[in-house]
């Protein structure tokens, strides 16, 4: 498994901030698993097995601000505002 991450802040006044994240993250699984497939026409179980390959890509990405009140005489108070995005692709 391959993971980044990456973290940005924006140069900003004492009353601004902003910052910007991103990841990445690719998997890989690989094999075989069994499983029980119900029963034969004379009783016993039957067991089937089956392979994986599975590969997945992950970004996500996000970006938040906040605003501090302080200067206009809202001594610590703030808002704060964020949005994330996240895309998965199956290979």
């Amino acid at each position: 498994m391959l993971t980044t991450r990456r973290e940005v802040s924006l140069p900003s006044s004492d009353s601004f901030e902003i910052n910007l994240k991103g990841n990445y993250e690719r998997s890989h699984s690989l094999g075989g698993y069994g499983y029980a497939n119900g029963l034969a026409y004379n009783g016993r179980r039957r067991i089937r097995r089956s392979d994986i390959r599975w590969h997945e890509d992950n970004y996500g990405i996000g970006l938040s601000s906040i605003f501090h009140f302080d200067a206009v005489g809202l001594k610590n108070s703030f808002i704060s505002v964020g949005r994330c995005i996240s895309i998965t692709r199956k290979v």
